[in-house]
C-alpha cells in the first residue's frame, strides 16, 4: 500500500473491510486557515471519524458555543477527538518552565472536555544541553505526566529534526522508559524520523504497546522553489518512503492498538 492509495480510500470502507492495523485520523493542521466548524464538516464529508485537534481552535469555538458545543458538533458528524496538539517545551530545561506547565494545566482542561485522551508534545528546542540536563528532562516528564494524569491524559513526547535536546527516536524512547511514568508515552512523526538523524534500523527498538500514536504527511504538487525555500516541504525526505515503512507497519503493528494521524500540507 503507497501512501496515495491509503489517502484516496474511504476510511468508512477500510473499516467494513475488517479490522484495519491502525486508526487513521486527520490532523487539523492540515486546514490551519479554516475555522473549527469547516475543518471538522470537511473532514466528515472525506469519511474520517477521527480528528486530532487543535487547541486555540478549539477555544476559539467555545468561547461562542461552549466546550460542551464543541463535542456536540463532533457528535453530530459522526466524528470523535482522538488526540490534540499540544504544548512544546516540557521535556527540556527552560527558564519559562513555570508559564509552560501553566499553559500545560489549560490545554488539558480544555482538550478534557472534548473526551481527548492524548496530548502532543514535541521538543524543538535548539538550546545547548549538558548530560546532567536529561536528568532534569526525565523529571520534568514526570512532572508533566502528573498533570495530565489529573485530566485523564497522556503526554506524547514527540522528537523533532533540529532538536538539540530530543531530536531522535532512540533519544525519545530512551527518555521515556527513564521517566518510567503511566501517563508518558513516545510517538512518531513519520517526517521528523526521517529527514532527522534516525535510522530505520531504530524502528526495532520500540518495544509492543510502547507507542500509540504517529503522524505522517503527504503533500500536493508544489513548485520546486517552495521545496528549496521550505526543506520541511520536500517529499523525498518522507512521503516517498511510506511504503517500506508500511511494511514495517503490517508486522509490528497489533490491529486496533494504533492511532495514525494524517497531516497533508
Amino acid at each position: 500500500m503507497t501512501r496515495r492509495d491509503l489517502l484516496a480510500a474511504s476510511p468508512a470502507l477500510a473499516m467494513a473491510a475488517g479490522k484495519p492495523p491502525f486508526e487513521l485520523c486527520m490532523h487539523q493542521t492540515t486546514s490551519a486557515s479554516a475555522g473549527f466548524r469547516q475543518s471538522l464538516e470537511g473532514y466528515a464529508k472525506a469519511g474520517f471519524h477521527m480528528v486530532e485537534v487543535i487547541p486555540p481552535k478549539v477555544a476559539e469555538y467555545a468561547k461562542a458555543e461552549g466546550i460542551a458545543g464543541a463535542k456536540r458538533l463532533l457528535g453530530d458528524l459522526g466524528m470523535k477527538a482522538v488526540s490534540s496538539s499540544g504544548v512544546r517545551g516540557l521535556a527540556e530545561p527552560s527558564p519559562t518552565r513555570p508559564k509552560i506547565l501553566e499553559e500545560l494545566k489549560t490545554t488539558c482542561e480544555l482538550i478534557a472536555g472534548l473526551g481527548v485522551d492524548r496530548i502532543v508534545c514535541p521538543c524543538g528546542t535548539t538550546a545547548t544541553y549538558t548530560a546532567d540536563d536529561y536528568k532534569r528532562g526525565v523529571e520534568n516528564l514526570r512532572e508533566a505526566g502528573d498533570i495530565a494524569k489529573q485530566f485523564g491524559l497522556t503526554v506524547m513526547l514527540e522528537f523533532m529534526r533540529g532538536s538539540t535536546f530530543i531530536g531522535t527516536l532512540p533519544t525519545a524512547l530512551n527518555t521515556v522508559r527513564e521517566a518510567a511514568h503511566s501517563n508518558v508515552k513516545p510517538m512518531l512523526d513519520f517526517y521528523h524520523f526521517w529527514a532527522g538523524l534516525s535510522k530505520f534500523e531504530d524502528l526495532e527498538l520500540i518495544r509492543p504497546g510502547e507507542r500509540t500514536m504517529s503522524i505522517f504527511r503527504t503533500w500536493r504538487r508544489s513548485p520546486a522553489k517552495c521545496w528549496i525555500a521550505e526543506p520541511a516541504r520536500y517529499p523525498a525526505t518522507a512521503s516517498a518512503r511510506w511504503p517500506r515503512f508500511s511494511a514495517w507497519l503490517r508486522r509490528r503493528v497489533t490491529p486496533g492498538r494504533s492511532r495514525w494521524s494524517c497531516s497533508i500540507n
